[in-house]
């Protein structure tokens, strides 16, 4: 059996970067931001943030004025390796109660 679905997918906000990649070498301080603009037609509220996991990478949300979010992830990696995580930001929206953004860091 074959489903074929189609249609127009629409945005419910504009996330920037879509993911975070944390490169660079040993003791060299790395950090991304990531801004989140809900779409006026889907409002919500950021009401909390935490990490998938948290060992290697942290993160910090704040409200931008003017609206929108800005989330500071930043690499807490000592040695080198390779880490995945993900940022975990909790809505007050019935779409989406939960936004995920990856995280991969390679420090070298």
């Amino acid at each position: 059996m074959r489903l074929k679905i189609t249609g127009n997918v629409e945005e419910y906000a504009v996330i920037e970067p879509q993911r975070v990649r944390l490169i660079g070498p040993v003791g060299k301080p790395l950090e991304s931001k990531i801004t989140i603009v809900p779409k006026d037609r889907y409002p919500f509220t950021v009401t909390g943030i935490r990490m998938r996991s948290g060992r290697y990478v942290s993160a910090e949300l704040r409200e931008k004025a003017g609206g929108g979010y800005e989330v500071t992830v930043v690499n807490r990696r000592t040695t080198t390796g390779i880490y995945y995580d993900t940022v975990i930001l909790t809505t007050d929206s019935a779409i989406r109660q939960e936004l995920m953004i990856s995280v991969f860091g390679k420090i070298i």
